[in-house]
């Protein structure tokens, strides 16, 4: 059984829901705020209607659930503690977990969101659904876009854990010139009345139909380290010369820890670039890519076929895992015309040993050298 429990995910749907799997001919049965108790066959195709007014929580189903799950989407409803089969055909619904806090606010406590200017075409909605919709501004100088979402009438709370990230993700039908230069990112706070800025750097190119996600950004501390309102405005010093599309806006809790391809156990392919920022390529825990600096190397007369040696202390180095692999040595300082240093081995555990080597007589200006196994 896959759980959708409180406080970790919530299903949206609206009035009524089927749940496939029953006895044909099933009597619907009316829900209550707190349980909801029917027998469930384990063939046919009878519906159960639930009647979400007030919402439903800690529902219960007595017997097996063989087929789907269907909510409508209008009026919405709040379901918690409810669990679903892992085969079930959820459609027509959210399941909503505490990542995306706008999306969140937006449906269930109405945030209120301005943009400005106004787009072409598009509804600010768009920027909260898990679809294809977005914002769009045609062709032209549009720069600053701004927008302001305003969940202060129902709080984004911390739970633990103030620091927040902002993501973007946006659609386009042309070039990269209608990327922005610079994002700045406000919350406001609410006890000292002011707009607070938690960023403001100016970013590189976003590649077409790309992403941008903020670094860890702490929310105000004066205000119990809760979201109120949040404003990101967008900037940029050139003329798009095509549509400008937002397609999300994303408020995160920023040390929340989730596998971003969503592959399953038995597999699957991440298609496309691969970043890995502040960390290092791994596989079952160990690092594919090693790599460390030498000490200074040369600076005293060599003869020629002879060589000035020094190691580097690298963790994980060892003849095994350097088996099959290149061990790359790049100076730091062009050591001179007549001298090699392309020698490096595994010399002992952690340790690797660099040479460079007198292809003549000489002497070859001192260096540390990079070194790294992949």
């Amino acid at each position: 059984m896959a759980n959708i429990g409180i406080g970790a995910s919530q299903l949206f749907g609206g009035s009524s829901g089927r749940l496939s799997g029953m006895t044909a001919g099933q009597i619907p049965v009316a829900a209550t705020p707190t349980t909801v108790t029917s027998s469930i066959g384990t063939t046919g195709t009878g519906d159960v209607v639930l009647s979400t007014s007030p919402d439903i929580t800690t529902p219960t189903f007595v017997g097996t659930i063989t087929g789907g799950f269907n909510v409508t989407a209008s009026p919405m409803a709040v379901f918690t503690g409810l669990s679903l089969p892992r085969t079930a055909d959820l459609s027509n619904g959210w399941i909503l977990d505490y990542q995306d806090e706008f999306a969140y606010a937006n449906l269930v406590h109405g945030a209120v969101t301005t943009v400005t200017p106004t787009p072409t075409s598009g509804v600010t909605s768009s920027l909260f659904l898990n679809d294809s919709s977005y914002l769009d501004w045609a062709t032209g100088a549009v720069w600053p876009i701004q927008i302001t979402v305003d969940v202060s009438g129902s709080v984004i709370s911390n739970s633990g854990n103030g620091t927040f990230a902002v993501g973007i993700t946006f659609r386009s039908s042309a070039t990269v010139n209608y990327s922005p230069t610079n994002i700045e990112i406000e919350f406001w706070d609410v006890t000292s009345g002011v707009w607070n800025v938690v960023y403001n750097q100016a970013v590189a190119p976003i590649p077409d139909a790309g992403q941008w996600i903020s670094p860890a950004l702490i929310a105000p501390p004066d205000d119990g380290y809760n979201i109120s309102k949040v404003r990101v405005t967008l900037s940029g010093t050139n003329n798009p010369d095509s549509d400008i599309r937002i397609q999300r806006l994303m408020l995160y809790h920023a040390t929340a820890t989730w596998d971003p391809w969503h592959l399953s156990t038995a597999g699957g392919n991440v298609l496309g670039n691969i970043n890995v920022v502040g960390g290092e390529y791994q596989v079952n825990g160990a690092a594919l890519i090693l790599h460390g600096v030498t000490g200074s190397i040369g600076g005293s007369p060599l003869l020629i076929g002879t060589a000035a040696t020094g190691t580097v202390s690298i963790t994980g180095a060892s003849a095994a895992v350097a088996a099959g692999k290149c061990i790359c040595v790049t100076p730091n300082t062009f050591p001179g015309a007549g001298f090699s240093w392309h020698s490096a081995y595994i010399s002992a555990s952690d340790t690797v040993t660099v040479q460079v080597f007198a292809n003549v007589a000489g002497t070859p200006t001192a260096s540390t050298y990079n070194v790294t196994i992949v």
